[in-house]
């Protein structure tokens, strides 16, 4: 009805009209329809009507756009500019846009001409300034943008997305511990806050960085407790599993010092899974098969039940690597592989290393030619340090399918 009304009042001469009609296409799936109409009156290629353009352009982001499209989104936005109730947010994304194009100075005059309006601009500003090593206006744009959060989270303590902005903003301007200042007094509003308490734990490991980077010879006493502190935050956090790990695979004195730690954790019945998670891969280093295994285990049964599956990806794979190197059950260790590969998020970067243990387990085997597709495939994914084992691997495989010339190679390369 309202679409045939739209047609008796001169739909085709008016942009508004035309507009409404194209988006109840839209709506009613006429797309076909749509786009056509959308084109005449906000074309691709030159200015039309500012509503139809700006209606293109909400369409366009959200999606995983190709260069060309990128130039549409980019078209679209300035061609809706002329619209002052939405200028604010219309030049903040052509920011964004004119960034990720790589036109810094495009985004840079964008920024300035919004800022103004939305002081929260001036963090992006800052950011681009310091890309491009500006360093008076990445200054005085990051002090604007944090004056500007300050008094957001002064106006409204319970906003966490203002309060992880200034803090994030302090830590890029050298203050980390106001930042951590921030976080901790966020906290202590809403003590569930999921992503306070990750950026948290994040910035004590920096600062547990920046002590440990500067310390005596005295050991490193009590700047464990920050990684403690941390651990309690975020009981799956990768930043606190590496430093834990290289404290364990240090000197004497500071391996005393983290398994003190570790123990005390384990005692107190925190973050166990994490905990025996580190105790693992220590053990693997030192060349406790058994030990490891028993860590391993029981932090795939914890972190299952308690983190849900980020970490579960690493520990079937470390628990598959086990299982192949005591040499009983490979098939075992081919399903406890592909289950962490079931688990594991599209273009993830433990997926080289899982492809090297499940390539390993398939030459125990003798899956010559899939070992050779899972071991082609990391290798080249892998810091070189870690491709000796996968080119003997490869030479393995290849004499076993009487490919002599290739194995040869491989055998080569992993004697350089």
């Amino acid at each position: 009805m309202y679409y045939r009304k739209l047609k008796s009042i001169g739909y085709n001469q008016n942009s508004n009209a035309r507009f409404i009609g194209a988006v109840l296409d839209a709506n009613a799936g006429r797309i076909t329809s749509s786009e056509q109409q959308l084109e005449e009156i906000a074309p691709s290629a030159k200015n039309g009507y500012p509503q139809a353009h700006l209606w293109r352009a909400k369409r366009l982001i959200g999606k995983q756009l190709s260069p060309d499209e990128m130039d549409q989104l980019r078209h679209h936005l300035e061609a809706a500019a002329s619209l002052k109730e939405y200028e604010v947010w219309i030049y903040s994304t052509l920011a964004e846009v004119c960034r990720l194009q790589q036109d810094d100075q495009t985004a840079i005059a964008y920024l300035n001409r919004v800022a103004p309006k939305n002081p929260a601009a001036y963090g992006l500003l800052a950011q681009i300034h310091q890309k491009l090593g500006n360093e008076d206006s990445w200054r005085t744009a990051i002090t604007k943008a944090i004056e500007f959060f300050q008094a957001e989270v002064e106006k409204s303590p319970q906003d966490s997305r203002s309060r992880q902005a200034l803090a994030k903003l302090l830590f890029e301007n050298g203050k980390l511990d106001s930042a951590i200042t921030v976080l901790k007094a966020g906290l202590e509003i809403d003590d569930t806050d999921s992503e306070l308490r990750q950026m948290l734990a994040k910035l004590l490991c920096a600062k547990f960085d920046q002590l440990t980077s500067s310390r005596d010879s005295n050991g490193l006493g009590p700047q464990l407790n920050l990684l403690q502190e941390a651990i309690g935050l975020n009981p799956a956090s990768i930043d606190v599993m590496i430093r834990l790990k290289a404290v364990l695979d240090g000197t004497a004195s500071d391996q005393t010092s983290a398994k003190t730690v570790l123990n005390k954790l384990l005692a107190k019945g925190q973050s166990t899974g994490t905990v025996h998670f580190v105790l693992g891969s220590h053990a693997v280093q030192q060349g406790n098969l058994g030990d490891a295994a028993f860590h391993f285990q029981r932090s795939f049964e914890i972190l299952k039940s308690t983190e849900g599956d980020a970490q579960v990806p690493s520990l079937l794979n470390n628990l598959a690597w086990l299982t192949l190197q005591q040499g009983n059950d490979p098939e075992q260790a081919l399903k406890l592989i592909e289950q962490g590969f079931a688990l594991l998020p599209e273009n993830d970067p433990r997926q080289p290393y899982m492809l090297e243990t499940r390539g390993q387990i398939r030459l125990a085997l003798k899956s010559w030619g899939l070992a050779v597709s899972d071991l082609e495939a990391a290798l080249p994914e892998l810091p070189e340090v870690d491709r000796k084992s996968v080119h003997l691997g490869l030479a393995k495989a290849y004499r076993a399918l009487s490919k002599n010339e290739i194995a040869e190679l491989h055998e080569n390369l992993a004697e350089q």
